[in-house]
């Protein structure tokens, strides 16, 4: 609590964590997200991550997924693979005000993967796969995220993303 009362980073990271899960003290994911905020600004990755979770689930704070995308952002530029791993997950949903992008999904799931992420590893099979099978559908679809143009036993193709994933399902 000294540490927290100084302002190190690292004890910060691990009195928010605390604060987030009710481990010793008072669930409060209000308290969490300050302490986690505090130590993210002097740019602790994990922190940037676990306060961006917050965030993506508006626990604590207000939900912002720019808010979120920005932390992760952060965070990825310094190895953080877990960070990676969700922003990857946002840019495959398609939020904060970005479309969706399997290819840049799979690009940042890869990269948590090499990072010792395991847990990237079956998103990574996952889009690999879907991307085989749409490519030996669809060969005009090959090397985009566009699928605009994907129509027939898959559906209309008023939503790009609903129609990808009608495909990859079937």
């Amino acid at each position: 609590a000294r540490a927290a009362e100084m302002d190190h980073p690292g004890a910060l990271y691990c009195l928010a964590w605390m604060h987030d899960r009710g481990k010793g003290v008072d669930e409060d994911p209000v308290q969490a997200a300050e302490l986690y905020r505090r130590a993210a600004d002097q740019g602790l990755a994990r922190a940037q991550c676990s306060l961006a979770k917050l965030y993506l689930t508006g626990r604590g704070v207000q939900r912002d997924d720019k808010e979120a995308h920005r932390l992760l952002r952060r965070a990825g530029k310094q190895g953080q693979a877990r960070a990676l791993f969700y922003l990857a997950r946002m840019h495959e949903g398609g939020s904060a005000g970005h479309g969706p992008s399997p290819r840049r999904a799979r690009q940042l799931y890869a990269r948590a993967l090499e990072l010792g992420y395991s847990k990237a590893r079956p998103e990574v099979r996952r889009l690999d796969d879907a991307s085989k099978l749409l490519s030996s559908h669809y060969p005009r679809a090959r090397g985009t995220d566009d699928l605009s143009g994907v129509q027939g036993e898959c559906g209309s193709s008023s939503s790009t993303h609903d129609a990808g994933t009608a495909c990859i399902a079937s």
